[in-house]
């Protein structure tokens, strides 16, 4: 007796469709799931108190677009609310559940305490942002969560 079934046999016919059936339905989860228009995490700004620092992360578009320059502003305080100037800000965007490779960019003063940069990102869904902080202060490195779209 063979533990394969006999060539022709209704259970070929079952298994296969059922494989099928599996393979469509996460494909369905899997779009759901990442779809372009599905701004579920992440967000357009974060605050985070690091003493001595006390940061505001934020973007002007949200979300951020595919392919396409975003401009991030880092809001750099000490604990008494008095605008750090001089710091040194890069940022380095990766998507943690993929592996596309990462973009990285710094960010230059603006005025005291505010500093600019633009970055890209390569892939839709959710991105993160290490922002590293280098300052006389001290040095950090903080998380910004994001999303991209098409």
């Amino acid at each position: 007796m063979s533990l394969w079934p006999a060539k022709g046999s209704r259970a070929i016919s079952i298994g296969l469709k059922s494989a099928l059936v599996l393979f469509a339905g996460a494909a369905i989860l899997r779009y759901h799931l990442i779809r372009p228009d599905a701004a579920s995490s992440g967000s357009a700004e974060t605050h985070t108190m690091a003493p001595p620092f006390d940061i505001r992360i934020s973007m002007d578009d949200y979300p951020a677009r595919v392919l396409s320059p975003s401009r991030f502003t880092v809001e750099l305080r000490d604990e008494a609310a008095l605008p750090i100037t001089g710091a040194r800000i890069a940022i380095r965007l990766s998507m943690p559940e993929m592996l596309c490779g990462t973009s990285e960019f710094t960010l230059r003063e603006r005025q005291p305490g505010f500093y600019e940069g633009q970055g890209i990102p390569f892939m839709p869904g959710t991105q993160s942002a290490a922002v590293r902080i280098a300052a006389p202060e001290g040095e950090v490195v903080v998380q910004h969560a994001f999303t991209a779209v098409r």
